[in-house]
């Protein structure tokens, strides 16, 4: 049996991610937590800056879930071949027809992931 290749992802930014939303959602968790120091605002800079990386980091994240979607349906695509060659009789399932919609989604998935990553 193939292995499925989605499995492989890693998503090694959820730690910079978590560290960015904890940044953003701190000051209001100041505000509501006595004997904190506040932090100062950010400088229009700062705060430009900070909406880049976010949007990089959402970017990253799109191509990376469009990748996901490409590799499942590609793995589903092969999963149906061999499903198919076990049930050599004529079914409920029109496996040919079945194969070529979840292999089109995974092209469709590849060539969303390769627009998100040039926009990186």
């Amino acid at each position: 049996m193939a292995a499925c290749r989605h499995h492989s992802l890693r998503f090694p930014h959820h730690g910079i991610v978590a560290e960015v939303r904890d940044y953003l959602f701190a000051e209001g968790d100041q505000e509501a937590r006595p004997g904190l120091a506040r932090r100062p605002s950010l400088s229009p800079r700062e705060r430009s800056e900070l909406a880049r990386n976010r949007a990089a980091l959402l970017r990253q994240r799109m191509a990376q879930t469009a990748l996901a979607v490409r590799f499942a349906a590609a793995d589903t695509a092969t999963l149906l071949g061999q499903q198919a060659k076990l049930f050599e009789q004529p079914g409920r399932i029109d496996y040919p027809t079945e194969i070529k919609r979840w292999q089109a989604l995974a092209d469709q998935a590849g060539l969303i992931a390769e627009r998100w990553e040039q926009r990186s």
